[in-house]
């Protein structure tokens, strides 16, 4: 898949030194990716996370030149730290933090290529992993809970006016429904507070702020949630007085970012309130395990010995995920920026 980049590629690396360079990175991280595919977790994530990193140098050489500047588009250091990495054997690989290298730096320079939030405040691996749609079958223990919101048009039989209409997906689903009489009684209410369901998915979905401006779709009674196995379904709008939005898709796709072919909302990451994207989530929980094996290998075989340690099933999974997910990734991020 990378490979079909190469011969003509996209944006500023269409000629010249950068596309020199947008060919030399993709090709390491191509056969880093492909040499990941051969070893255990054990060395995985070493091969994993350069991989990326090579790939955001292309990435770089790929950006307009009025975000990267013909002067720094060569990337230098990886611009993120992992603190906490002596701790993780005992308290988790949810507690390892990272932050960003502030000013400079691959990760703080793709940040701002993709227009996305970096990671300013120390911010714990547990608080990126359920950000992963992959982490959802085997989650890591003592991570957080928050997922990204599926965003879709719904079919045509809601009637469209001057609003655009959208389901949100993955809401928990303790939000809304039947609510318990009391906290110890296996009984419920007869009548859901519908006002106090309002203000919970409401306060829940505002913690999404690229999805500013939002309302409930029905404006009286019940918000008309579906609940799923993946969390509730709730429809929502965009008011646009005014105007006629004749593609709803480029303005749902203005308020979140692909990812596998699917569009998602982020929340907002630490006291700095900025929205990252998949590409960063991925970079900062590589980076993280990626020097734990390398600069700790015995906390990290501890890690991943599945007979020991609770998180090793997950990280193995995630492990085999990031093989097959980065490159497509990859791929649509670069044409995305080269447009």
């Amino acid at each position: 898949m990378l490979r079909s980049l190469r011969h003509s590629p996209p944006g500023a690396a269409k000629r010249g030194q950068r596309k020199g360079t947008f060919n030399a990175a993709l090709e390491q991280s191509e056969q880093l990716f492909l040499a990941a595919e051969t070893v255990s977790p054990a060395a995985r994530p070493l091969l994993l996370f350069y991989g990326l990193s090579q790939a955001g140098r292309a990435l770089a050489a790929v950006s307009r030149k009025k975000i990267v500047a013909n002067t720094k588009y060569n990337l230098k250091g990886h611009g993120i730290e992992a603190g906490e990495t002596e701790k993780a054997l005992t308290d988790g690989l949810a507690s390892v933090t990272v932050v960003d290298g502030k000013s400079s730096g691959a990760f703080v320079v793709v940040s701002q290529i993709l227009g996305a939030g970096s990671l300013p405040d120390k911010t714990a691996i547990g608080s990126l992993w359920s950000l992963l749609p992959e982490s959802k079958r085997i989650p890591l223990s003592r991570a957080d809970d928050v997922r990204p919101l599926q965003v879709a048009l719904p079919g045509p039989h809601v009637v469209r006016g001057q609003d655009v209409p959208a389901d949100v997906s993955f809401v928990p689903l303790d939000l809304a429904g039947r609510r318990p009489k009391n906290s110890a009684s296996s009984e419920f209410e007869d009548q859901p507070d519908w006002e106090k369901e309002r203000q919970d998915v409401a306060r829940y979905i505002d913690n999404f702020p690229t999805l500013k401006g939002w309302r409930f779709r029905y404006q009286d009674g019940p918000i008309q949630a579906q609940k799923t196995n993946g969390g509730l379904v709730v429809p929502i709008e965009w008011s646009t007085p005014g105007q006629q939005v004749a593609d709803e898709e480029a303005f749902v796709a203005e308020r979140t970012v692909g990812y596998r072919g699917i569009r998602y909302a982020y929340p907002a990451i630490g006291n700095a309130g900025t929205v990252t994207h998949p590409m960063l989530i991925w970079w900062a929980i590589l980076y993280a395990m990626s020097v734990i094996a390398r600069y700790n290998p015995l906390v990290w075989q501890g890690l991943i010995s599945v007979n020991e340690n609770e998180d090793a099933a997950a990280i193995e999974k995630i492990l085999d995920d990031a093989v097959r997910v980065l490159p497509e990734l990859i791929h649509r991020t670069i044409l995305e920026v080269g447009q």
